[in-house]
């Protein structure tokens, strides 16, 4: 088994006190060989700029310039300069063990029948009112928590990896222009279901060729989670949904949506969150 090139690749606008502090903690890790970090400048106004400039003598950093407002325009233009074997895709504002694109490597070697992989996402609970910890609904969705259990898995049918730690093998995005979708993400008018409109072009909802790993752990601070920010962030989560539904209406079929929906209106465990469930059903069929 040999261990494969990395390609870690971040988007940024305006949040330099947090890349300032992902780059930091980034010069503490133990490197893989053939390591790359390429780090998009999302058109920030701020000392971003400088700030990464005054890293490419002490990290293997790569600036790369997006200027038009857009996380996905971003993405994809840090695809365009990754040459590792696996691209891991990464938040700014995660927390991560000195081992951790070491394992992502690691993993990439063990598995070699696998093209995408997501790996677990724990959440800083400080800050998140008790209403969302105790719903099974909202963690992934309002927290991006994601934890699949302490053993390396296939996805089930229509479950995917979610963006503040996951990993595609670079191979499976040669001869597509665009892979993240431009028309959603953060930046645009849907800032949700960019992920997802990702992910599923490289793999159908039925396929057997996702994997789930907790070895490549981090911690992810969730923003703002008052319930105003919630109820919106799940109309848009819905929209989003249902945009993609129609886009890749044939990829989707094998997700019962509707079903999926009636079971999540019936497990809440609060108004609040029967609250949200409701508007994102709304943002669903809008």
């Amino acid at each position: 088994m040999s261990n494969s090139s990395i390609s870690l690749v971040i988007a940024s606008r305006n949040r330099a006190e947090v890349i300032e502090r992902f780059l930091k903690c980034l010069t503490g890790i133990e490197w893989p060989k053939a390591t790359e970090v390429i780090v998009v400048n999302n058109g920030s106004t701020d000392s971003t700029a400088e700030i990464l400039k005054s890293y490419l003598n002490t990290l293997p950093l790569r600036i790369a310039e997006m200027p038009l407002k857009g996380k996905s325009l971003a993405l994809n233009r840090g695809i365009t300069q990754a040459t590792g074997d696996l691209i891991v895709f990464a938040d700014d504002d995660i927390e991560f063990r000195p081992d951790w694109l070491m394992q992502w490597s690691e993993i990439a070697g063990r598995y070699p029948s696998y093209g995408v992989f997501g790996g677990k996402i724990r959440v800083n609970e400080s800050a998140v009112p008790n209403w969302i910890r105790r719903s099974h609904n909202l963690h992934e969705m309002l927290m991006s928590e994601h934890d699949l259990g302490n053993a390396p898995k296939p996805y089930p049918s229509n479950r995917y990896p979610i963006g503040p730690n996951m990993a595609v093998r670079r191979s499976l995005l040669e001869g597509i222009d665009t892979p993240w979708p431009i028309d959603l993400g953060p930046g645009t008018r849907i800032p949700l279901g960019d992920e997802y409109g990702f992910l599923v072009r490289l793999s159908r909802p039925e396929a057997q060729d996702r994997l789930y790993v907790p070895s490549p752990e981090v911690v992810h601070t969730p923003d703002s989670l008052s319930f105003p920010n919630a109820v919106r962030r799940c109309f848009l989560g819905g929209l989003a949904a249902g945009k993609l539904g129609r886009r890749y209406r044939a990829a989707c079929l094998s997700a019962p949506m509707g079903r999926l929906m009636r079971d999540r209106l019936a497990s809440c465990h609060s108004l609040r969150e029967l609250c949200c469930m409701s508007v994102r059903a709304a943002g669903v069929t809008a």
